[in-house]
């Protein structure tokens, strides 16, 4: 039999590690020069098994003879196993090739990396090779440049892109939905959805059901529950109302519409209910300032024997920080020390907050040291607003607190001789003359997140810091300057939505 096919198929039947580590041996026997395609096929094994170190050694074994098709297979791997960095940097490796042509796969398997590491700068340098390609309209490529502009929150770039595509289908219809409602343009988002139903050849599905009922959710208007019932009514008539992501999201819309007999009646009447179930409705509960209903659903999902995850937990310890009832949060926190979860990122900044909001101070910083080892920008911001929120914005208990400071001081002299001013008219009202003013606003939380970010990221690493509220004018004409100055991309989403400043700009073009 000849080995090309006799390998080809032992690999086409192997499914674990040792099976691919076995076939590796075989291949590396024999003085056989190097295959790229039974190569490609074992970069993909291991990478299927999870063995990403092997995937890029054996990658790196046949570097020299090997082809486009074995350079996208890895970059391929590599974005969607939420490596970005390792894929742009092959991504390079062959754009400074003589020998390699990048082609439609690669270049729609590189843009999602972009979209990852919130690089707008780079996804525009491949959305110009794919144009000097002449690969711009072809679908592959088409659907993944209006999804990395979506996810870099430039919906006119996105919106471009899908009307020049000379060919839709149901994913480019459904990246640009998603992306309207992840951005929060939520009437383009439901415009979007009515134009994609008038096109007969595109029909409903999970994806597009659950964003634009996200977007009726988050309309905030008559018009978005309006729009949502019809919704409802296209999905019943084509029997999508026992799809459980259907119904979960239908209990979201109605829930934040507050509609919430309508969405307790649909929830009472499910039989399979599932972790995701019950979350939503205690998330639509927390957003609609039922706070006490939140926490009684909460314990009636432990009565049901459903097991929390870190997004139950979560909005469990939001409702008791809304209520401001230690007794519940510190009885949350028990279940969640049960479960092993206290030192998760997402819970323990959440654990802050809530102890932060009862006026428990030390409980929040004990929370917070007990994580430590692995805690992140979100629960250093988490932590820094509880002690701004009990006046004590000067606090130096923690061992990095004085490298903050003295970034902070640092990024100061720089944004003020690129001409910054501050603009006081954003500081609390209560505080003293101008120079106090321009102090206050110096420690808002989101620039300690920043100088936290500078210090501890990697030197070229975005940054991305979360804040539970809109960012101040102040901060976003000063985020806009540190990052031309520092040359790094800066991330921020607060509650209206995602700001990626590059080299002095905004995502948001000043408008939020």
């Amino acid at each position: 039999m000849d080995i090309i096919v006799f390998v080809t198929t032992l690999l086409s039947r192997a499914r674990t590690q040792k099976h691919a580590a076995q076939i590796h041996g075989y291949l590396t026997t024999g003085n056989q020069l190097p295959n790229p395609v039974l190569h490609t096929q074992l970069i993909n094994l291991y990478a299927h098994c999870g063995f990403t170190t092997e995937a890029l050694l054996t990658f790196e074994s046949i570097k020299k003879h090997s082809n486009i098709i074995t350079w996208t297979s890895l970059i391929t791997h590599l974005s969607q196993s939420h490596k970005p960095l390792q894929a742009l940097q092959l991504f390079s490796q062959i754009l400074a090739s003589t020998s390699l042509r990048p082609n439609q796969f690669t270049l729609s398997a590189v843009l999602p990396a972009c979209s990852e590491t919130g690089s707008i700068a780079r996804g525009q340098q491949v959305h110009a090779l794919a144009r000097k390609l002449r690969l711009e309209s072809d679908v592959f490529v088409a659907s993944a440049l209006l999804d990395m502009y979506a996810k870099c929150a430039d919906m006119a770039s996105s919106r471009k892109v899908f009307d020049e595509m000379p060919l839709r289908n149901l994913v480019s219809w459904n990246s640009l939905l998603v992306g309207f409602t992840q951005n929060k343009r939520h009437d383009m988002a439901m415009e979007t959805f009515r134009e994609m139903c008038a096109e007969c050849s595109v029909c409903l599905d999970e994806v597009n059901v659950s964003s634009v009922l996200s977007a009726c959710a988050g309309s905030g208007a008559d018009g978005g529950l309006s729009f949502g019932r019809g919704v409802h009514a296209s999905v019943v008539k084509v029997g999508m109302e026992s799809v459980a992501y259907v119904r979960n999201s239908l209990i979201d819309m109605y829930n934040k519409c507050g509609c919430f007999q309508v969405a307790v009646e649909m929830f009472d009447r499910m039989r399979d209910r599932d972790v995701v179930t019950w979350n939503v409705m205690m998330m639509g509960l927390v957003h609609s300032d039922e706070a006490e209903e939140a926490c009684k659903y909460f314990w009636a999902m432990r009565r049901d024997g459903m097991v929390p995850d870190e997004a139950s937990f979560s909005t469990a310890l939001h409702a008791c920080a809304n209520l401001a009832t230690w007794c519940h949060g510190a009885a949350v926190h028990n279940q969640i020390f049960k479960a092993g979860l206290e030192r998760n990122p997402c819970v323990a900044s959440s654990l802050i907050t809530m102890y932060a909001k009862c006026g428990c101070l030390n409980d929040a910083q004990r929370a917070f040291d007990e994580s430590r080892d692995h805690v992140n920008v979100v629960s250093w911001t988490a932590m820094i607003a509880a002690f701004q929120q009990h006046g004590r914005v000067h606090d130096q208990s923690h061992g990095q607190t004085k490298e903050i400071y003295e970034m902070l001081a640092k990024l100061q002299e720089l944004v003020r001789h690129e001409g910054y001013v501050a603009d006081t008219q954003y500081a609390v009202n209560d505080v003293g003359d101008e120079e106090c003013k321009e102090q206050r606003l110096l420690y808002h939380s989101e620039r300690l997140a920043l100088a936290f970010g500078l210090i501890n990221l990697p030197e070229n690493a975005p940054i991305r810091i979360k804040k539970n509220l809109r960012t101040c004018g102040d901060c976003h004409a000063f985020m806009k300057l540190i990052s031309r100055i520092v040359c790094r991309e800066i991330v921020l989403r607060d509650t209206k939505r995602f700001h990626h400043f590059f080299d002095g700009s905004c995502s948001c073009r000043d408008y939020w």
